[in-house]
């Protein structure tokens, strides 16, 4: 397949997934060129989906995979940090380890997509919680 057909369905598969959290008039895209202001952008190559992250000219983090349902993924794992990032923003509870609410969030939005990425996700959460538990000041 050519990479603009695997790009192509890459977008649609990304659009759907998007638009199975929060309904949108137009379709989401991703981005597929380096802005340079930490923004990622997906690179493809007829082995390798490249999930890049570019500041100030320099390549701050690369994740390949050879599966279009794990650049996915880690696609959409990213915007619902920052999705569940504003919405504990906006519901912050004081003296509440802010995490709680961010991770519960999190995991709702991407059960949305996929149970299995929650799933995935939960299993991280759990880890970084082990290293690093929730620290309440109530």
């Amino acid at each position: 397949m050519s990479i603009k057909l695997l790009t192509e369905s890459l977008q649609n598969e990304y659009d759907k997934l998007c638009q199975s959290i929060k309904p949108a008039d137009k379709p989401y895209r991703f981005l597929t060129e380096r802005r340079n202001d930490g923004s990622p952008h997906v690179e493809i190559n007829e082995n390798d989906y490249h999930y890049v992250v570019t500041e100030r000219g320099a390549e701050n983090s690369r994740r390949t995979t050879k599966e279009p349902n794990e650049i996915l993924y880690w696609m959409i794992s990213d915007i619902m940090f920052w999705m569940a990032v504003d919405f504990e923003l906006k519901h912050r509870i004081e003296g509440r380890d802010f995490r709680r609410l961010m991770f519960a969030k999190q995991l709702e939005l991407l059960q949305k997509a996929h149970l299995n990425w929650a799933e995935k996700r939960r299993k991280k959460i759990e880890a970084i919680l082990t290293e690093n538990p929730f620290m309440d000041k109530l």
